[in-house]
């Protein structure tokens, strides 16, 4: 039976390539940081297709490792993506792809693998756009998005 090793993340964060890459120190033994937010869907006005929800930002160099939201309510046919906004740039779906979430109390985790472990370019602000349907008009949606720094930060 082949033995099949998988390559450290620090590597793949770093642009190194190959198995027997030494891994980049800077992510061993980082702190686990987290922003969480809550959105109180009843105090809003009508959060309609096309609309974005700012749920917080992540420093320059962040790696972020894991991503969910929670909704109090099933959030319908209503779809959530999780982007990033550098400056004016809004880059959608770049953390997760748009999905309903339609399980109450039930944290979805989810993280593109592309984003997964890989370093922010630059501090941003994490975006969601609502589509195919507005949102609940009651109930309370939480995400969590957790990362790490370079060198223990």
């Amino acid at each position: 039976m082949a033995k099949i090793f998988a390559s450290p993340v620090e590597p793949m964060a770093a642009g190194i390539a190959g198995p027997l890459a030494l891994g980049d120190a800077s992510l061993r033994g980082g702190k686990i940081h987290s922003v969480v937010k809550m959105l109180d869907l009843a105090a809003q006005p009508v959060i309609a297709v096309g609309d974005t929800i700012d749920w917080g930002g992540l420093p320059k160099g962040a790696v972020p490792l894991a991503s969910a939201f929670n909704p109090s309510v099933t959030m319908g046919a209503a779809t959530l993506d999780l982007g990033r906004l550098i400056g004016a740039t809004l880059s959608p779906a770049v953390y997760r792809s748009p999905s309903t979430y339609q399980t109450p109390d039930v944290p979805a985790w989810g993280m593109k693998a592309t984003a997964f472990g890989q370093f922010q370019p630059a501090s941003c602000r994490l975006v969601s756009t609502v589509a195919a349907a507005a949102l609940p008009a009651t109930g309370i949606l939480t995400h969590v998005i957790f990362y790490t720094l370079p060198h223990g930060g």
